[in-house]
């Protein structure tokens, strides 16, 4: 049995927004996240928003730290994911 290695992309959160800064991590590099569990807070001009892992699994590294700006559909995180 391999493990899977899934980038988690930021998410399209507003409709006018493109861009998003990570102002909190809520998850760590080795703790494990259910899918649809809050990873990180991102701000927009408006608001501040929670970003969920669309996979379960294990988080493995963080791409984008806090205070970083992330594009929709660049990859924040990376997750490992057990097959099976």
């Amino acid at each position: 049995m391999s493990d899977e290695t899934r980038d988690v992309p930021m998410p399209r959160i507003g409709e006018d927004e493109d861009e998003y800064t990570i102002v909190a991590w809520l998850k760590r590099p080795g703790d494990e996240i259910a899918a649809g569990e809050a990873i990180a807070e991102a701000m927009t001009e408006k608001a501040n928003v929670e970003v969920e892992s669309p996979v379960a699994g294990m988080l493995e590294e963080i791409l984008v730290e806090e205070e970083g700006t992330a594009a929709v559909g660049q990859s924040i995180a990376r997750v490992i994911k057990p097959e099976g």
